[in-house]
């Protein structure tokens, strides 16, 4: 009914409203990946930090995944194997939309077959209802312009 849809959008533009105003607080991160190429080229800047990361010898799995934990690394384990150390998927997990973060900062999604290090961080991401498609579409849109406009002020 045309009500019940009235309601849906005051609720909807009101998510916005708050996730929009969440945004504005963010600061951006800054942080460049680098890898065995791009290392070796890369200039500094006055006032650059170089961050190397620990050596550790656990994987994060959390997000969508029943008991998120730190599990042990173990060599030739993958993904849907630490997934289902730690319970396994919610109801509420998308399993084709899983993340791995690299200790370096880089970030590409994974498949149930993806190899994991030690280090790594699996993240399971939720399922996104079709009625919050427009909300998504929109929320994606406001973080593009966010990081294009942090890359702004970085340059500088």
């Amino acid at each position: 009914s045309t009500s019940e849809e009235a309601s849906l959008r005051t609720q909807e533009a009101a998510l916005i409203a708050k996730f929009v105003e969440q945004a504005r607080k963010v600061e951006p991160k800054g942080q460049v990946v680098l890898n065995e190429k791009t290392a070796k080229t890369m200039l500094l800047e006055d006032g650059d930090i170089i961050r190397i990361p620990r050596k550790t010898s656990v994987v994060m799995v959390h997000g969508e995944v029943l008991f998120p934990a730190a599990v042990s690394w173990e060599s030739g384990l993958r993904a849907r194997d630490y997934i289902d150390l730690v319970g396994g998927y919610t109801q509420s997990s998308d399993t084709s939309k899983v993340v791995l973060i690299r200790p370096n900062g880089e970030a590409i999604q994974a498949s149930g077959r993806t190899k994991i290090e030690a280090g790594d961080e699996v993240m399971v991401l939720p399922k996104v209802e079709s009625k919050n498609i427009e909300v998504t579409r929109g929320i994606s849109q406001i973080l593009y312009q966010i990081a294009v406009a942090a890359k702004v002020i970085l340059d500088l």
